[in-house]
């Protein structure tokens, strides 16, 4: 499942088919394709969007195949897999193969500019397109007594988890930190954690963007360079000041609607401080990137459709199916 998918296919405007198998890798490994190829043979699709997995491409390469080329593939390259190598000697076989596999897609796109360099080691017909800032309704509640913060999380690799632990620890116990996201089995929450950090688990959408959209401020982190994560867009989806990591990508695209900390527990809490302080000017500076970015999103949306569309004629010809 993935925000960004979600929010191109609708900008896209095209059907959006997720397989989800959780908690078995060698049951997803297997059933994924077999399913996803199912899929393909039953529908026949020209036009194919996918977020790039190397299992995924593979399928789909196969199916173009069978099609004698006649389908176009466009292929959304998220930062991991992108990246993604074998170990050891595996790498010898496997980047081979996934160079091959990046033959069969005709137009991929990148979330911005620090994915260039990746991109450019497999594909050549590439385009920029960060996330559309989804749209995002809730329930505006009346001013609160308490501040509250919310850690948006999926317990990903990449988003610093321990840290947020001595984080709540340093802050006023009135001002709360709520922590997204469903809990994996194995994750350990220490008996002495403070009452002012609240597990949230699995919420519903609705129960969701309440809880952002009512907040003094999101924090959102992750180690990786070049990730723009869903939770800054959210941010400016509900007009909230945002804390996120200090990294050349974030800045670039978030610039002065965020407050940006490294991943020591003080110098979060710090942020979360200043965001709760600084709230009013934070929010105006939210509003201005929105604007900004809703309209860069228009213009690059442009260009990449366009692509789609000159592969279509070359390779469907006037059918639009």
């Amino acid at each position: 499942r993935s925000a960004r998918s979600r929010t191109l296919a609708r900008s896209f405007n095209v059907a959006l088919h997720e397989i989800s198998i959780e908690n078995n890798n060698l049951i997803r490994h297997i059933a994924s394709p077999l399913l996803t190829a199912w899929l393909l043979l039953k529908q026949r699709p020209r036009v194919i969007y996918l977020q790039y997995s190397f299992l995924l491409l593979i399928v789909i390469a196969g199916y173009k195949l069978l099609r004698l080329g006649r389908c176009v593939v466009v292929c959304d390259c998220h930062t991991k897999a992108l990246r993604r190598t074998a170990p050891g000697p595996l790498n010898w076989v496997f980047w081979p193969l996934k160079k091959l596999s990046f033959r069969f897609a005709d137009v991929t796109i990148v979330s911005n500019a620090g994915m260039l360099g990746d991109i450019r080691r497999l594909h050549a017909n590439f385009y920029i397109l960060p996330d559309k800032i989804p749209e995002i309704v809730f329930n505006k509640t009346s001013p609160r007594a308490e501040s509250y913060c919310v850690y948006i999380s999926s317990f990903a690799v990449d988003e610093p988890s321990r840290e947020i632990f001595d984080v709540a620890a340093a802050l006023n116990p009135a001002e709360k930190l709520y922590w997204t996201g469903r809990i994996p089995k194995g994750f350990r929450i220490p008996p002495d954690k403070p009452d002012s950090l609240i597990f949230t688990g699995y919420l519903e959408d609705d129960e969701y963007h309440n809880l952002i959209g009512n907040a003094d401020c999101l924090l959102a982190l992750t180690t990786e360079e070049n990730c723009l994560q869903c939770g800054g867009y959210e941010a400016l989806a509900v007009g909230v000041p945002m804390i996120l990591s200090d990294t050349n990508a974030l800045r670039d695209y978030f610039g002065t609607a965020a407050i940006y900390t490294n991943h020591q527990p003080q110098h979060i809490a710090l942020a979360l401080q200043q965001a709760i302080s600084d709230k009013q000017l934070l929010s105006a500076e939210v509003a201005r990137i929105t604007s900004r970015r809703k309209a860069e999103f228009e213009r690059l949306y442009e260009k990449v459709t366009s692509a789609v569309d000159r592969k279509r004629a070359e390779r469907v010809g006037g059918d639009k199916a």
